[in-house]
């Protein structure tokens, strides 16, 4: 194989290598929330699949599957342990079994009267109202098991959220047209960044004139971007949560901080890069890439609780 063949090879084994980890990412976004324990040496077996966000004007019901495998010791009970917004005390719902099968079931959210009211106080269910939870299970014999959300990296990093639950959100209505405009422009950017990335490792190794195309990659990357995250993203977020756009400083919102951040970081390498060789372009390509990359493994939507 020639020189430039082993190059080309290379340039394109790189790329295979960001759209597989393109399609990574894409899978951890939309996979379920799934906890499952399954071994009968456990004692206590349960399948949870947990949702985050619920409409306002929605009941929501708490279930999943949970039973024991050991017959003389069945379930007793199954317990969520809520912590509401805004207060410190945690409250136990006893979550009640169906009949003839595993599943067990609790209303956070509860239609009364054609308003949703949560299950403690019966006030009406706002926007933006939250819930924290954990399940906790419970044989006759008194084995216990209880099911909370893992804490990830960065939470382990800060030190945050040693004792996590479940969020629930209630949220508005948002239009699909907005929100699936904005879901297509988020996935548009990052395809671009690819295409870009291939073309700067085209430059690096020598293999045609790929900068013109380079540019134009990163242009419509980052106003793909732009326009997601911002106009269209304050719509959304409007709709959801009735908040708008509040990165640090103007607030804490994690995703609209990492928005900003992948904005200046383009912006500031585009306007660096004017007057640049095409080798410049390229390394900055890649090191922005790169950046990008590590801004956007910070999770999306993170709450400190």
């Amino acid at each position: 194989m020639s020189h430039t063949n082993k190059k080309r090879m290379a340039a394109y084994g790189f790329v295979g290598a960001s759209v597989a980890l393109l399609c990574v990412m894409l899978h951890f976004m939309l996979k379920p929330d799934l906890y499952r324990r399954t071994d009968p040496a456990q004692t206590i077996g349960y399948v949870y699949v947990h949702d985050d966000d619920q409409k306002a004007g929605r009941q929501q019901i708490v279930q999943g599957d949970f039973w024991s495998f050991d017959r003389e010791d069945p379930l007793d009970k199954v317990v969520l342990w809520v912590k509401a917004k805004g207060l410190d005390e945690e409250k136990p719902l006893a979550m009640a079994k169906a009949p003839h099968c595993s599943r067990w079931l609790a209303p956070i959210g509860l239609k009364r009267r054609g308003d949703v009211v949560d299950n403690f106080t019966g006030r009406k269910v706002a926007i933006l109202d939250r819930y924290l939870y954990t399940i906790e299970i419970t044989t006759r014999s008194g084995k216990t098991a209880v099911i909370k959300p893992e804490r990830i990296w960065l939470e382990k990093l800060l030190g945050w959220s040693e004792e996590k639950r479940f969020k629930l959100t209630f949220e508005g209505e948002v239009s699909r047209f907005w929100l699936i405009l904005h879901i297509a422009l988020m996935v548009a950017a990052p395809l671009f960044l690819v295409h870009a990335v291939y073309d700067g490792i085209r430059i690096l190794v020598g293999v045609g004139d790929p900068l013109p195309r380079l540019k134009t990659s990163l242009l419509w990357g980052w106003t793909s971007f732009f326009a997601a995250a911002v106009p269209i993203g304050v719509i959304v977020t409007w709709q959801a949560f009735r908040v708008g756009f509040e990165p640090w400083p103007l607030g804490g919102d994690v995703t609209d901080t990492k928005s900003v951040l992948l904005i200046l970081l383009w912006v500031g390498l585009w306007l660096g890069c004017r007057k640049a060789g095409e080798r410049t372009w390229a390394v900055v390509t890649l090191a922005g890439a790169v950046a990008s990359t590590l801004i956007y493994l910070v999770p999306h939507s993170m709450i400190v609780q």
